[in-house]
C-alpha cells in the first residue's frame, strides 16, 4: 500500500453586506500526488442569517485547472444548538 500526503491551501474573505446579508470569496489549492498534479479553483458564496442561531448560505465553486470540478453548486444551513439544550 502506498500512502502519499494530501496538502491543501486557501485564501478566503468574508464581508457583510447590510445587517443579514455576507458575501465571501476564496481560492484554493490542494495537492494531488497520486495523479501527480494540483487542483485549483475559486468559490463564491452569499450566506443570509434567518435567526441569531440559523445561517443559511449558497454559492459556486469553480475549478481551474483540468484535474478540479469544473463547476459545483452549494447550499447550506449552520444551526447553532441553544445553551439551554447542552446543560
Amino acid at each position: 500500500t502506498t500512502h502519499r500526503a494530501q496538502f491543501g491551501q486557501s485564501i478566503s474573505i468574508s464581508h457583510p453586506v447590510g445587517k443579514r446579508f455576507a458575501i465571501s470569496g476564496e481560492i484554493w489549492h490542494f495537492t494531488q500526488p497520486f495523479l501527480r498534479s494540483n487542483a485549483l479553483g475559486n468559490l463564491w458564496a452569499v450566506s443570509y442569517t434567518a435567526r441569531k442561531n440559523l445561517v443559511l448560505d449558497g454559492g459556486f465553486n469553480h475549478g481551474l485547472t483540468s484535474t478540479s470540478t469544473q463547476w459545483e453548486a452549494l447550499v447550506g444551513f449552520t444551526y447553532l444548538l441553544p445553551h439551554k439544550l447542552l446543560h
